[in-house]
């Protein structure tokens, strides 16, 4: 719903921009990318259908086909769709974005700088959920006063993220941490609030 749905989809295109960033870097185009996503039950979005993949040339054809996605995430799947249409119901933050990726221009544009456009002050992926997901992907490479004051913003910003997404992907990552971590007791309310 309404919120939720934006931040469930600022994170796959976060996801689906580092997995592109990272083959093209590596001198791969993956070529599939619209029939090749799928979303976990914890949220995250995964590229399979790397079988079709190629030498690297341009990220255009990669790029157009997020395009395609991320038009579908707003306004519904259509198989008959193979080139952008107008933005129709997507957020106005992402028309910009959007139109880089759809079109011929695409080709001059990067995965990498595409990223750090989302991830800028007051892109579309620099967001309180997409931010909260990182710090859990990246936790163990926090010190223990950025763990603390993590824990502390947590508890207050749970009702921003889906059951699913809170079920399958925050609560196992807490109770790993209190296990094996140095968290401190400033985690148990977040977990006892998910549990």
């Amino acid at each position: 719903s309404g919120e939720q749905k934006e931040s469930v989809v600022a994170w796959g295109l976060y996801q689906l921009l580092s997995c592109l960033k990272f083959l093209h870097e590596a001198n791969i185009s993956h070529e599939n990318l619209r029939r090749a996503v799928f979303v976990t039950q914890a949220g995250d979005w995964k590229l399979t259908g790397l079988h079709r993949a190629s030498a690297f040339t341009s990220p255009r054809s990669d790029l157009n086909q997020l395009a395609l996605i991320l038009w579908e995430s707003f306004n519904g799947f259509n198989d008959g769709m193979s080139k952008a249409e107008a933005p129709g119901r997507m957020p106005k933050k992402l028309h910009d974005i959007y139109k880089r990726m759809a079109t011929p221009a695409a080709a001059k544009q990067s995965a990498a700088e595409l990223l750090r456009d989302l991830r800028s002050t007051g892109g579309y992926c620099k967001s309180r959920y997409v931010d909260t997901l990182l710090f859990l992907d990246e936790f163990q490479l926090k010190d223990a006063p950025e763990k603390q004051a993590f824990f502390t913003q947590l508890r207050e910003h749970l009702t921003a993220f889906p059951d699913d997404v809170a079920k399958y992907k925050i609560l196992p990552r807490l109770i790993h941490t209190y296990e094996y971590g140095d968290a401190g007791p400033n985690i148990l309310i977040p977990m006892f609030r998910l549990g």
